[in-house]
Parts: C-alpha cells; structure tokens; sequence
C-alpha cells in the first residue's frame, strides 16, 4: 500500500451460518450491548451484532489506549454514536454474513455492507422511485451486472453518505445522487429546491466502494486532505476476534 499514513481504517469481518461468539468477545460488550444483542430471535442477527461492536471496542480501545470497559459513548442529535471525550470518529454496520468498522482521524465517516443479492429480494423498480433520483435510476439499466447488484451498491453508498453526515435517513435520499466509478463513486448534490438541478459534485465527501465475497462495501469519508485518500483494509475471522478479546493483541491481515 505504500509508505503513506491511511486517513481511515476499514476492518471486516465475515460469518457463516452456526457461527458462535465466544466467552472472551461477548466479555468485551458493555452490559447494554449483551442486552441488545439478546434482544434479537435469530442466532445470526445476535451474532452479528455482537461481533461488530465487539471489534469496534477492540480497536477505537487500542487506538486511544483505554481498556474497553472504559470506552464511554454519547448519540449525536439523529443518534449516531461518538466517543466521550478525545478520539477517533468511527462508524458501524452489519448484515448476517459480514460485519465492518471504519475508525478515523481525519474526519466524519460512514459505513454500510449489504449482500449484493439482497436486492433479489425487493421490488427494485418500486424502491428505486422512492430513493434513487433520476441518474441514478438510469445508472441501473447501464452498468454492469445484474440490476439487483448495481442497486445495492448505489444503496450501500447512499446510506455511507448519510451516515457519515450524522442524519441518518432523515436526510432526503432524492437530495444528492452517486455516480457509480469502480475506483472511487462520485457525490452530487442538488443545489435548488428542485430535484431537476442543477447538480454540483461534491468534493467534500470521499466514497470508496468494495465488492468483496458477493457484498457491497461502501466508505463515505469528510476528507479535505491535499494527499490522495488512503484507506487501510484489514480483515479477521472469530477465531482472531476471540483471540484478540482475550489477549489484547490484533491479529489483522492486510489486503
């Protein structure tokens, strides 16, 4: 990846049907999150969620060097999560067969995965109406692969955006649109009251996208820097999560 410092991390995580979280990782959750993630029936949403906040505990732990039982979170005003006090800006997001986090340094971050097929499940045409404006639309009859794929990557990106914005989807999805580029989506903004433009790009915003083990990963990332945008991306499994949970020490793969 070369000697440049990454102005954000991206850690993921994938699990398969009859994965279990271990002694050591359900340890490291806040009595809040053990009760959360009881809340949910299936086994796959409870282990999902378990993991995410786990491995997000792990790491904001080691980068601002506090044990995780003395990790303190406020909400924001639409409830997206912060640390209490100094640190890193970070972002979650799960589905049944993949967790991520993204910690930054640089600024405000969001992160979304999905499984590329989930979209077989919709009604995309109906969907896309309500939430993709017009070019975007367009974009699902003209780029590659199946319709199903190319709207689960324009959504994964949509909800990065509002999720590194801290508005969630009180924000007007209609409101800005995605150019799908296979090294890095572009943000357009409509500039009037009126969704026909015009459009100005929106430099402000960085978006990366991965297609990785048949999911849509996407990044959204406030990065002003003068230097290209670096993102580092590690991957680990249970077994590496449960052995980082009991020793402290990060075992992560660099791709």
């Amino acid at each position: 990846m070369g000697t440049e410092s990454p102005a954000c991390e991206v850690w993921r995580l994938s699990l398969r049907p009859g994965d279990v979280i271990k002694a050591p990782v359900w340890a490291v959750l806040s009595r809040q999150e053990q009760a959360q993630a009881d809340r949910f029936r299936l086994a796959e949403d409870r282990v999902a969620y378990a993991a995410a906040h786990a491995l997000l505990r792990l790491r904001l732990g080691e980068v601002v060097g506090r044990p995780v039982d003395a990790l303190h979170f406020e909400s924001g005003s639409f409830g997206k999560p912060a640390l209490q006090g100094p640190g890193p800006q970070f972002n979650l997001s799960h589905c049944r067969s993949m967790v991520c986090i993204a910690v930054s340094a640089q600024g405000a971050v969001g992160v979304d995965v999905e499984p590329l097929d989930r979209g077989d499940e919709l009604d995309l045409l109906a969907l896309a109406r309500d939430v993709l404006t017009l070019a975007e639309q367009a974009q699902l009859a003209v780029t590659g692969g199946p319709m199903a794929w190319t709207f689960m990557r324009l959504w994964t990106l949509k909800e990065a955006v509002v999720k590194a914005c801290g508005e969630g989807l009180s924000r007007d999805l209609q409101s800005f649109g995605i150019e799908l580029h296979e090294e890095a989506p572009i943000l357009w903004r409509v500039s009037s009251p009126s969704p026909s433009g015009p459009w100005r790009q929106d430099p402000r915003i960085q978006l990366r996208q991965w297609c990785l083990d048949a999911h849509a990963l996407a990044l959204a990332l406030a990065y002003s820097g003068s230097e290209p945008l670096v993102v580092q991306h590690h991957v680990l499994d249970l077994v590496e999560l449960a052995r980082w949970a009991a020793s402290g020490q990060g075992v992560p793969t660099t791709c």
